[in-house]
This record gives structure tokens, C-alpha cells and sequence, in this order.
């Protein structure tokens, strides 16, 4: 009789899918969330646990430099450009190409601004102009950022404007979207792009 009861509790537990064969976690799905099996009126310090998190689908950006979404040129005065996507893991990346043409004078032409708005884990790394060596960002900053400007600060009262700027032109930009640590969200990103 025991054995009967104790197949028949085994059973049941199963059945609802808590914990598979080998004792650990079975992963189901719930309302975009994952069911990570815990048991919630378990007490761990006071007031049971949530052993739910978040889960999406991942957008369609490339996760590698070499593969990089070409987002084109982008010209003086021309409308922002503005590319929202998602980061559903901790791993995850998306990878841009956008290019800034010089102007018919030379080597330089207007303020390029790059701002991305997310939540307080996702920011951006920015190289250039080849996938390797990056650029100078804001105040020598190459890391984990939010924001970048280039001030074209080239003296138009001289003969040859842009041999004054301290920088080169950053004519070609990877812009490399990550996480900085967790915990992973649905939350939206979006970059903006200007000139």
C-alpha cells in the first residue's frame, strides 16, 4: 500500500510538470514568463520567492561586428535615424555600421550625436572604422556608454579647416549595443542617431 501511494505521489508531481527525472528544473512557459519550478510557499527568509522572470524574443540584429546591420550614410541635417530593439539575454549584442561622409570641403561637416535609451543595464561601445581599434568617445571614454558626441570644431577662416581639429573625423562607426550585468529585461532600447 505504501509503495502504491508513494508511485502515486511521484506521479502526480510530474505530472505538474515541477521537476523532471533527474531532480532538477523543468522549464516551462506561463505569460511570457519562465517557470523556473520553484515552490513559492516555500519560505527562504520570509515571504515565499517568485520563481518567475521575464522572457521575449530577441530582434534580428547581427551579434557580431563583421555582420553589423548597415544603417548607411548619415548626412548633414538629414532626419534622425532611430533603431529600437531588445536585449532578452545577458549575453546578448547587437552590432551597427553608420557612416558619416565627409562634406565637399573636407574631411568633416556637422555634430554627430549617438544616444541610446534603455534600461540601467544596456549601453553601447563604440569602434571604428574597421571592427578593431575604437574610437575616442566623449572625454577619451571607449567603454560602456549611453552617449557620444563629435563637435566639429574645424576654424572655417583658414585655408585648410579641418588640419585645426585635434581628432580625426570619425567617418565610419560600429556601435556595439550590450549589457553591462543584469538583470536581463523585455525592456526596449532604442539609439538614436544624428548629424
Amino acid at each position: 500500500m505504501v509503495r502504491f501511494l508513494a508511485i502515486a505521489l511521484l506521479v502526480v508531481g510530474c505530472a505538474k510538470g515541477s521537476v523532471d527525472d533527474e531532480g532538477t528544473d523543468r522549464i516551462g512557459t506561463d505569460g511570457g514568463r519562465r517557470d523556473l519550478g520553484g515552490d513559492p510557499d516555500r519560505d527562504l527568509g520570509g515571504g515565499g520567492r517568485d520563481m518567475f522572470v521575464e522572457t521575449c524574443d530577441d530582434d534580428s540584429y547581427p551579434e557580431e561586428c563583421s555582420a553589423a546591420e548597415d544603417l548607411g550614410d548619415v548626412m548633414i541635417g538629414a532626419e534622425p535615424l532611430v533603431i529600437t530593439g531588445v536585449l532578452p539575454q545577458l549575453s546578448d549584442e547587437d552590432w551597427f555600421a553608420v557612416r558619416f561622409p565627409p562634406n565637399a570641403m573636407g574631411a568633416g561637416g556637422g555634430n554627430i550625436s549617438i544616444e541610446l535609451a534603455g534600461d540601467e543595464t544596456t549601453v553601447m561601445t563604440l569602434e571604428g572604422p574597421t571592427c578593431g581599434p575604437r574610437t575616442a568617445c566623449g572625454e577619451g571614454t571607449a567603454g560602456a556608454i549611453t552617449s557620444y558626441s563629435f563637435v566639429d570644431d574645424a576654424d572655417m577662416s583658414v585655408e585648410f579647416p579641418y588640419s585645426t581639429r585635434d581628432t580625426p573625423w570619425p567617418e565610419a562607426i560600429f556601435v556595439r549595443i550590450h549589457r553591462s550585468g543584469g538583470p536581463v529585461t523585455c525592456t526596449e532600447y532604442s539609439l538614436t542617431i544624428r548629424r
